[in-house]
């Protein structure tokens, strides 16, 4: 804003350029440019609480202050002075008001004429300054918002995978709506109640929704709630994390909460059931380490992911990985010689069964299944492992007769079931789900086998 002085300051009279002159002196300082110069935050367009608005005001020549002048800037229907910061005995003077809780204008904010106040501007000649300036009308794009954005819905968005209730290491999804875009910042937590223990669920996950945010929980052992999972009144914490609408302002955590969810109930299981994950790389490498902790339990020791049990495994069956008939049929052999099934790819003997074999000198093996399941050259590479000592083979013509080789084999077994009397599990070869289960049955008692 270019500012043109008034024709009579009181101080003389105007010189050929309409300036005003006192006897042979320059005209007074007058102010040429007001300005407001920051910009609001670029994502949300508007100053947040504790934002600075600055101001500059430019002057005809050099001016010297004193005090603190300070000049109004209208914010909504509010007047608030922005005080002055720097630019003495320049031509450019800062001036700078700190946004406070409650500013709000969503119009922009404005500067009322001629409301520079308070402290002194002079010239060099100790003259005062002419403090009169045009007015600038509502800026949109200076906008203020230091409103604190609220929660107006809450809602369990993930679905359990049994009918209505979630289950141990199931995910519990909540998601929480807020009536304006809001960012997540570390990690804000929402107490969730499951029966009668508070159980906390972390807003990390990335919003679904610029004005939503989804927190999760994992159901534990012993998490059980038969009425379904609530969120209690006011229970988002945010000790651990922010959540700020784009101006900066900081949530209103009160809410009504969330009653209980009768379609998302929570049956966790025993608590004292300790659940642990035995996995490799693929299929070769989780066979392999499942041995070993067969291995360990045959030892009658705990498992350790650090220092290998030397136990009293001496003999391991192997089957093709790659088909599952074999390796399933294998199973009752596997309970018969207290020995674990290692899989193998059916032309080249798997590194982690070799490996399994000379770190714990395995003497005795078993290989199920045919020349096709487990060709020639790996029966070769075990027999030139140095520790194996006998290497014996139970194949048929198809899947079919290789089980009823391994059974007859089982069946020689002087402890198998205990007694001389002998119970088989029929299952069909064509699909692996009835034969996965049956050991699980015949362990149970479910079928029994004496």
């Amino acid at each position: 804003m270019i500012h043109t002085p008034p024709a009579d300051q009181g101080l003389g009279v105007p010189d050929a350029g309409g300036h005003q002159v006192h006897g042979s002196r320059l005209p007074v300082p007058y102010i040429t440019d007001v300005a407001i110069t920051s910009d609001p935050d670029s994502n949300s367009g508007a100053y947040g609480q504790d934002d600075d608005i600055e101001i500059e005001v430019g002057w005809s020549e050099e001016v010297f202050v004193s005090g603190t002048p300070q000049i109004a800037v209208v914010i909504g229907s509010v007047t608030r002075q922005a005080r002055f910061v720097s630019g003495s005995t320049t031509d450019l003077l800062l001036f700078r008001y700190k946004v406070r809780n409650g500013d709000e204008d969503n119009n922009g904010i404005s500067l009322p004429a001629n409301r520079l106040s308070s402290g002194t501007i002079r010239d060099s000649d100790n003259d005062n300054a002419d403090r009169k300036y045009e007015a600038i009308e509502d800026d949109p794009n200076q906008q203020v918002d230091t409103s604190m954005p609220r929660i107006t819905d809450m809602e369990s968005i993930s679905t359990p995978r049994r009918d209505d209730t979630y289950e141990r290491e199931e995910i519990v999804r909540l998601e929480i709506e807020f009536d304006e875009p809001v960012n997540v910042d570390q990690t804000p937590k929402v107490n969730l109640q499951i029966g009668a223990s508070d159980r906390v669920a972390v807003c990390d996950e990335a919003p679904s929704d610029e004005n939503k945010i989804v927190c999760t929980y994992t159901v534990r052992p012993g998490d059980s709630d038969t009425n379904g999972v609530s969120v209690r009144r006011g229970a988002v914490d945010l000790r651990t994390g922010s959540i700020s609408d784009l101006s900066g302002n900081s949530v209103n955590a009160t809410h009504s909460g969330l009653r209980n969810q009768a379609d998302h109930k929570v049956d966790g299981g025993d608590a004292n059931v300790r659940l642990r994950r035995i996995w490799g790389a693929d299929r070769f490498e989780t066979a392999a380490e499942i041995a070993e902790e067969y291995r360990d339990a045959s030892a009658g020791r705990g498992s350790s992911t650090t220092t290998r049990s030397t136990g009293t495994v001496d003999t391991v069956i192997i089957a093709s990985g790659r088909r599952f008939p074999d390796a399933l049929a294998a199973s009752a052999l596997a309970g018969s010689q207290n020995a674990p099934i290692l899989l193998t790819e059916p032309n080249t003997l798997s590194k982690p069964v070799a490996d399994y074999i000379k770190r714990h000198s395995i003497s005795r093996v078993y290989i199920v299944g045919g020349t096709a399941a487990a060709a020639t050259r790996v029966e070769n590479a075990i027999d030139d492992l140095t520790s194996v000592r006998q290497i014996i083979r139970l194949g048929g013509a198809d899947r079919y007769e290789t089980s009823v080789k391994i059974a007859e084999a089982v069946g020689g077994a002087a402890n198998f079931c205990g007694t001389t009397r002998r119970t088989i599990l029929l299952a069909t070869g064509e699909e692996f789900a009835d034969a996965l289960h049956s050991p699980r049955s015949l362990r149970s008692g479910r079928i029994r086998c004496c």
